[in-house]
């Protein structure tokens, strides 16, 4: 029995069953009546288990198959407690789950590049779009160590998914400091803008499991786990709006940060890409990995509005075949699920990214059977469908599906809130990558961890291979390693702007209109591009093939456009 000291949002549920997965990782999701293992979570109140209270995990065999844990099937029995205060912090997961790996490999995965990013509360997010990872640490290249992962082989076991860093640090793994650039700010943005900044991150293995950790100061040092959150008035339900700032937090200093924001409450994310097929080189030593895919048609925007809605960046391949395997952590909708969202990126122009899901369906149609959250939407789109049994809810908190009632007419207070986002357990595909993560409100610092099958048999699945030849390490080409934005930079950006960029662009990045329009570009507005987004105009543009910038260059003329905002024509 253990007794750890966290907070759990899931505090004031009564009762919550979660049946996780005791099949293979390629598609074998268990249900009720394949001997699952079941969980039982109830409140314990305070006293000799739990001194301030927290939760009860039971666990064992559905040995009967009717789909709940009897007293009879109890196994085991935990205590996740709250701290002495009540919160301190917010932990997003299933205590104990597993998943069974039916191979086991004995050598190092292939080395290959991946990319990451970081959203806080919105679409806007930072990362590094070309990372090295090197499993075993014997092929480092040249590039410099805040593009460089180094993998760990560790003991079977040694790995606990707890949203602790501890055991990473115990079992000796080398954790990068990567330079968080920013990869995505929309010109005029419903959202606070995403601030650059350096996270750190590791990777581990065993004959079973890859391991990922990340960890990170939130921009906003909010768990941001109220995703559209309904609220009601007395009278309607409406979406919570989004947050904006926090005094102190590192998002007080975004550029656009005394706005008005019309966006609904968002959620914190983390993205990461692998290539299962690239024949493109995008993930390729001078590759810009992810960002060749994310496509904003900021050309057909309405260049007279004063938001740039969500809908306007697209993630696809540019060529045929090829294909990523993008695990989407998600703090509102999968987290608490614990998982990732599992998805591929194989459509062309016009498509998007699609889930891992045994008919296909995108991930976030919100009625695929794949999927770890149902929207809570009433037939007419304005308030919830269903609500909790035991009533109000605290602000931020989530509802099981199984759980949730038909919403009550009558006994509602100006106040009450109701998940937008429903959770279930994730099946076949979608149950591969496992997450759990830890908020600690104190800092403002995310930890969270992965878990995955090395070989879980799906081709919708980058697998994690001994077999797989090593791809070919960083050069001196890869050496140019931009820094965060700096003055220096912002000045030196300026001046790379008005010679490269003015002539279209306009100055301070406004864009300029079609002759005689007031909605319809010529050039769209550029401001707050980001690196990534300059690198990909420089090959995708055919009228800018004539410019050359190093990735530095890029940076800086990023960092200049990143200060720049102006309201719509």
């Amino acid at each position: 029995m253990r007794n750890k000291s966290y907070f759990l949002l899931l505090i004031g549920l009564s009762a919550t069953l979660i049946l996780t997965a005791c099949g293979g990782g390629g598609g074998g999701g268990s249900t009720a009546g394949d001997n699952s293992t079941a969980a039982l979570q109830t409140a314990e109140p305070a006293g000799s288990n739990c001194a301030y209270g927290g939760i009860k995990v039971e666990t064992g065999i559905d040995d009967n198959g009717n789909g709940v844990l009897d007293t009879s099937e109890v196994d085991a029995t935990e205590y996740v407690c709250n701290g002495a205060d009540g919160s301190g912090v917010v932990s997003l997961g299933v205590p104990g789950m597993t998943i069974v790996a039916n191979t086991t490999d004995s050598g190092a995965p292939g080395d290959i590049y991946f990319s990451v990013a970081i959203t806080e509360n919105s679409h806007n997010h930072i990362g590094e779009y070309l990372l090295w990872l090197d499993w075993d640490g014997d092929n480092q290249g040249t590039a410099p160590a805040n593009r460089v992962v180094t993998g760990k082989d560790v003991a079977a076991s040694t790995m606990t998914l707890d949203g602790n860093i501890n055991d990473w640090m115990s079992a000796g793994v080398t954790l990068t400091t990567v330079k968080g650039q920013v990869q995505n700010n929309y010109p005029l943005s419903e959202f606070v803008d995403a601030t650059a900044a350096n996270f750190l991150l590791g990777a581990a293995y065993d004959t079973q499991y890859v391991y990922f950790v990340v960890q990170w100061e939130d921009a906003g040092h909010d768990a941001s786990t109220a995703r559209n959150e309904w609220t009601y008035d007395g009278t309607d339900w409406a979406k919570k709006t989004h947050v904006g700032t926090t005094t102190g937090a590192p998002n007080a200093d975004a550029v656009n940060a005394s706005d008005t924001f019309a966006g609904s409450e968002s959620e914190d994310r983390v993205f990461f890409l692998f290539p299962i097929t690239d024949v493109e080189g995008n993930f390729a030593d001078g590759g810009i990995g992810c960002a060749r895919y994310c496509h904003a048609d900021l050309i057909s925007d309405v260049a007279s509005q004063n938001y740039t809605g969500d809908g306007t960046v697209k993630m696809y391949v540019n060529t045929t075949g090829d294909k990523g395997d993008m695990w989407h952590w998600k703090s509102s909708r999968s987290a608490p699920a614990g998982y990732s969202d599992d998805n591929f990126i194989t459509t062309l122009a016009g498509g998007d990214r699609e889930g891992d899901s045994d008919d296909g369906t995108s991930h976030y149609s919100g009625v695929d059977g794949a999927d770890y959250d149902v929207d809570n939407v009433n037939g007419t789109s304005d308030g919830p469908a269903s609500m909790a049994p035991w009533g109000a809810m605290t602000g931020g908190a989530w509802l099981w599906q199984n759980q949730a009632i038909t919403l009550a007419t009558t006994g509602l207070s100006s106040g009450d809130t109701v998940p937008y986002s429903l959770m279930r357990k994730a099946v076949g595909d979608d149950s591969d990558v496992q997450t759990f993560a830890t908020f600690d409100s104190a800092s403002g610092v995310w930890t969270l961890e992965y878990r995955r099958v090395r070989n879980t048999g799906s081709a919708d699945d980058y697998q994690f291979l001994s077999a797989t030849a090593d791809k070919t390490a960083p050069t001196a080409s890869t050496g140019d390693a931009p820094g965060l934005p700096t003055t220096a930079y912002v000045t030196a950006g300026s001046t790379l702007y008005t010679s490269n960029c003015t002539a279209c662009h306009g100055a301070l990045g406004v864009g300029t209109l079609a002759s005689g329009s007031t909605t319809t570009w010529q050039y769209p507005r550029v401001q707050r591009a980001s690196i990534g987004s300059i690198r990909k105009a420089l090959l995708d543009v055919a009228m800018m093939s004539s410019i050359t910038l190093t990735e530095t260059e890029a940076a800086q003329i990023a960092a200049y456009l990143q200060t720049q905002t102006t309201a719509a024509p």
